[in-house]
């Protein structure tokens, strides 16, 4: 069973500050689009927040979070790291659980 640590989320994933609460992302952040035009409009991923609990099965609170694709970004000539904002998203919405162990959600 794959266990997840704080540590490597933090360095494979990244981390962030939101509204004062530390937050880890629990994968890399995907490109997402909106349906209506099929135009790419933000990266996705899914966090925990390090002052939450987990309870005695291990599982604590998950959180959507989406970072809006900066106005100066051009894909054809920039990486990907200039995309967005990576140290402030625009939304952290809380969405189901997660366990470190397992690495899953629900």
């Amino acid at each position: 069973m794959k266990v997840n640590t704080i540590e490597n989320l933090k360095r494979d994933n990244g981390n962030f500050v939101y509204e004062g609460r530390e937050y880890i992302l629990t994968q890399p952040a995907y490109l997402d689009y909106n349906g209506a035009y099929c135009q790419p409009y933000y990266y996705h991923a899914m966090a925990i927040c390090l002052a939450d609990q987990s309870d005695s099965d291990g599982w604590q609170p998950a959180y959507s979070v989406e970072f809006e694709l900066l106005d100066t970004y051009n894909p054809d000539i920039m990486e990907e790291d200039e995309a967005c904002n990576w140290d402030e998203p625009d939304s952290v919405s809380r969405c189901g659980e997660y366990t470190l162990m397992g690495g899953r959600y629900c």
